[in-house]
């Protein structure tokens, strides 16, 4: 019985002693409750496993097992260069970090935390695969999974700039990557397209986030003050060294920006000039490139680049953002809304504003208005190069812009210039024009002038405008041209006359 005794422990009580003494089973002792690793447990844990990863192959030189074929980019302190593996042939790429001899350790840490994160991370698809890491006296070797598809950078400067429902697709696989990655209290510190890769050169390459160099730990609630990043790119607040995770955010909202327009929405000659508009914050969705982009593409910016990270949303907000629902069928629907703001602007001008606008068409190449020739072919269902008021209202009902048939025949009338109850290709390119931007093309403007002065006295006057209108067009219709635009009432337009009629 004294056996028996001794086995309670400390932690019972005196009526569980007292019912083992009487023959009767003492209670199960209940184990403490698991505690649950923290966030700062799982780094150290992780570091840990990079470190024996780090040495796991120490003593075998990289060389013994891969060949390097060709390189592919490099750094201050590193190159990535492709790689095979000498028994399987398989390719890979790796990156090799040349050994700083001023600060070995803060080095090695670095390399450490690199690896631990990109092991964290792994379980990510648009996470580049890590395979595994050598050490020799010189480097540091990081066997990494080869992408073939190159840079999305080379894609945007290959493609201009990509359609709402590529861009959302590209978009989509970003944020759901930021936020597993901010999840897991890691901020990359250098999203930009150069860093983002494609795994193959096929439709459905698979976005691989790349460069995990700068890339750190950050708790919610934490701030970090070390300067990262690159100009175009960077946040705000990591200029004031003083930022969190949401720095990712805003580089995010900057891609999203370039996809959708071609360019940075902080632009400059040098980089101390993109610094300061970065830290202004202030951009705009001026220009032709933003006039066929949905007001949800535009939000979805709006709600990334704000300066008050308070305000700024986060990866798992936006990637409930309606823009991803709409961003499918964007094209047309913008391009809907976008035809009927300029069939309006075109039917609000003066009468010689819309004839000098079609003469001023003519001079346009076709590589000036692609986008607009594909749009009238793709009305033009006979391709007699007419379309009729019924071609345009099936045209803009497609797309989801149709307008109450009256104003459809006022705007229709407005745009056929010469009368013939059909729009040509020269009167629809005219109505589509954005009139400012051409304003400002001195040359064509001048070339326009001088197709209407047909005498070539530096006047239009009505007689020249006769000879240009429709045929059957009366001197008077003329006459009252002339006097919309006639400022000091000589009874002729003047050059100064006509290019300030033209920036109007």
């Amino acid at each position: 019985m004294g056996n028996l005794c001794s086995c309670v422990g400390e932690g019972q009580t005196n009526a569980a002693a007292a019912s083992a003494q009487n023959g009767q089973a003492a209670p199960a002792k209940q184990a403490a409750p698991k505690k649950e690793p923290g966030p700062m447990d799982i780094i150290e844990q992780a570091l840990a496993e990079a470190q024996r990863e780090l040495d796991k192959n120490k003593g075998h030189d990289f060389n013994d097992k891969y060949k390097v074929s060709k390189l592919v980019g490099h750094g201050a302190f590193a190159k990535v260069m492709i790689c095979s593996h000498k028994d399987t042939h398989e390719k890979f790429a790796v990156k090799t970090v040349q050994k700083n001899q001023e600060d070995p350790g803060k080095q090695r840490e670095g390399i450490l935390k690199e690896i631990a994160i990109m092991r964290m991370l792994c379980d990510h698809p648009n996470t580049i695969k890590l395979y595994e890491v050598f050490e020799d006296k010189e480097s540091y070797h990081l066997i990494l999974e080869l992408c073939s598809g190159g840079e999305l950078f080379d894609q945007i400067i290959a493609k201009g700039h990509f359609s709402e429902k590529d861009a959302s697709e590209k978009m989509h696989c970003l944020l759901d990557f930021i936020a597993y990655a901010h999840s897991k209290n890691i901020i990359h510190r250098d999203l930009k397209p150069e860093n983002i890769l494609l795994s193959d050169k096929t439709q459905h390459a698979i976005l691989k986030v790349i460069d995990f160099g700068t890339s750190d730990f950050c708790l919610d609630g934490q701030r970090l003050s070390q300067k990262f990043g690159t100009p175009y790119y960077v946040a705000p607040e990591v200029l004031k060294k003083d930022y969190d995770k949401s720095a990712d955010i805003w580089s995010a909202g900057v891609i999203m920006f370039i996809l959708l327009c071609g360019y940075p929405p902080f632009g400059g000659k040098t980089d101390a000039k993109i610094l300061q508009r970065v830290q202004a914050g202030q951009y705009s969705f001026d220009g032709k490139e933003w006039e066929v982009v949905t007001e949800a593409a535009k939000d979805m910016i709006a709600h990334m680049l704000v300066m008050d990270i308070a305000k700024r949303a986060t990866a798992k907000q936006l990637l409930q953002h309606r823009w991803f629902q709409v961003a499918a069928t964007a094209p047309a629907a913008a391009l809907g809304a976008h035809m009927v703001k300029r069939l309006r602007a075109f039917a609000g001008m003066s009468r010689m504003k819309r004839l000098a606008l079609v003469v001023l068409a003519r001079t346009l190449t076709d590589n000036d208005v692609k986008r607009l020739r594909e749009l009238f072919v793709a009305m033009d269902t006979n391709n007699d190069g007419r379309i009729d008021s019924n071609d345009l209202h099936k045209a803009l009902e497609k797309v989801g812009a149709a307008i109450d048939e009256s104003e459809m025949q006022d705007l229709f009338h407005a745009s056929d210039i010469d009368g013939s109850g059909q729009i040509d290709y020269e009167e629809f390119i005219a109505a589509m024009l954005d009139s400012n931007r051409v304003a400002r093309r001195k040359e064509a403007v001048r070339k326009s002038f001088e197709e209407l002065d047909k005498d070539g006295d530096g006047f239009i006057t009505a007689e020249d405008l006769v000879k240009v209108m429709p045929r059957g067009s009366s001197i008077e219709l003329a006459r009252e041209m002339v006097n919309e635009v006639d400022k000091n009432n000589d009874g002729r337009v003047d050059y100064a006359e006509f290019e300030k009629m033209m920036q109007s």
